[in-house]
């Protein structure tokens, strides 16, 4: 399971664990319970909950919250480029975008649209793109991350092939030429 590197500090405030002192109060950012820093030398640095809560979920919390900042993005017009194995990826190129709804045999996070053509943008916290999606042909832009710190990080400018706290992988891309990159989103 992840760790939580982002809390809650006594005046509400969202804050960094490299910059949380450790005897101070904390809340979760998710199930408003009290945390402590954990700031030892063995581990890596993280805030862990006093009691144990089985309602409140990393995992999900974060997956739920990249999806929300990726379509609030798209929906803002907010310029997404994504630095592909070739070119950029322009995201705001599109026609449509959907959150969630089937396509076919699977149900991407984001669904991309351009005239015929689509794109999945997925983001992996816990489970990766199944074989049978990737092998589908169509185009996937797969952000791996376990870390909280990759909201900030993924909130505004490029996504890059790999961030401080989350990496991209690209899957069914070279098939392609390298000018059709960046100008449409491809199928198989």
């Amino acid at each position: 399971m992840a760790l939580w590197t982002v809390a809650l500090d006594k005046d509400g405030k969202q804050i960094n664990i490299e910059n949380a002192p450790r005897r101070e109060k904390y809340t979760c950012i998710n199930c408003g319970e009290s945390m402590m820093a954990i700031k030892g030398k063995k581990r890596e640095l993280h805030f862990r909950h006093h009691v144990v809560t089985e309602q409140c979920n990393h995992d999900y919390w974060l997956h739920k919250n990249l999806l929300s900042l990726f379509i609030e993005r798209l929906g803002n017009n907010d310029p997404i480029v994504v630095k592909g194995p070739q070119e950029d990826i322009d995201l705001l190129n599109n026609d449509s975008f959907d959150k969630e709804i089937k396509f076919e045999n699977w149900v991407p996070d984001i669904l991309i649209r351009k005239g015929d053509d689509v794109l999945f943008l997925e983001i992996c916290v816990t489970s990766p793109c199944s074989a049978d999606k990737i092998s589908s042909g169509y185009r996937i832009i797969e952000i791996f991350t376990t870390d909280t710190r990759a909201i900030e990080e993924l909130s505004s400018g490029p996504i890059l092939r790999e961030g401080k706290y989350y990496k991209v992988e690209f899957h069914n891309f070279m098939e392609f030429a390298d000018d059709d990159l960046s100008e449409d989103v491809h199928t198989h």
